[in-house]
């Protein structure tokens, strides 16, 4: 077992990895590990899930912009700047929940025409789990720890969270036991500002379940924050590295670690 310092400081837009080479024997194993540039402070006092981020003006926020712009899914259909979309992310947790916050700029506020399992293709945001911290160099496929969310509204304009990947079939959602589909046990509220709009959610320890809410854990997390003005899924935001896209890529999404 090994252990080093590592300055707190560290860049949440890096990723920084580390080459371990050890030796059992006759055999010599090595194995990259990614380290934690995400530090998800622990609260004492858990938001109200209203959409009213007053309880958030003590968070750390993530900023989402030019630097941060996704795939660009059509360029007939160009991003035009910051009014057009731009966000920010703050992330706790506690013994119970993980909580996101997204503010999101976005100078129209378009749902999309499909169904539940369509969210994406309308201003949504998806957001990526790999519970374990086991992604993969280059393997563009989820694991069976990861889980995958579409937070976004229904055709009656209510906030929900479709379970896109179930992580691991551990559990099942909605009256048929299904292993995806609309996951009440999350908390989703949303309310539109003068600028855009707000998404809070909080994910029950138990829909997260190789993950444990404690100090030291460390998991992948990653967000796509789409935007579509009536013509079309056009380039979003993301957590990941510019130019790219969370889905079937674990290996590109930020590494966090929870603090006390």
């Amino acid at each position: 077992e090994s252990s080093f310092a590592v300055a707190r400081s560290l860049d949440w837009r890096e990723s920084y990895a580390v080459l371990f080479t050890g030796k059992s024997g006759d055999m010599i194993v090595s194995r990259t590990v990614r380290l934690p540039s995400l530090f998800v402070p622990k609260t004492l006092a858990p938001p109200v899930i209203d959409g009213d981020l007053a309880d958030w003006t003590d968070a750390e926020w993530l900023l989402l912009s030019e630097d941060s712009l996704s795939t660009d899914f059509d360029p007939k259909n160009p991003h035009v700047g910051t009014s057009d979309l731009a966000a920010e992310v703050a992330i706790r947790y506690d013994a119970s929940n993980v909580y996101l916050a997204v503010n999101v700029k976005d100078d129209r506020f378009f749902r999309g025409s499909g169904g539940d399992q369509e969210l994406f293709a309308g201003d949504s945001v998806q957001v990526y789990f790999d519970l374990k911290n086991t992604a993969r160099e280059s393997v563009r496929d989820y694991d069976a720890d990861d889980a995958v969310y579409s937070i976004g509204l229904d055709q009656a304009m209510r906030p929900i969270a479709w379970l896109e990947k179930n992580p691991g079939g551990t559990r099942y959602v909605g009256g048929a036991n299904e292993e995806t589909g609309i996951d009440s046990d999350v908390r989703v509220a949303c309310r539109k500002t003068a600028a855009g709009y707000v998404y809070e959610m909080a994910f029950p320890g138990y829909t997260l379940p190789f993950l444990a809410l404690a100090p030291g854990s460390i998991f992948g997390i990653s967000l796509l924050i789409n935007d579509n003005d009536g013509a079309g899924r056009k380039q979003g935001v993301t957590l990941g590295p510019k130019g790219t896209e969370p889905c079937k890529t674990p290996f590109l999404w930020r590494c966090a670690r929870l603090m006390k």
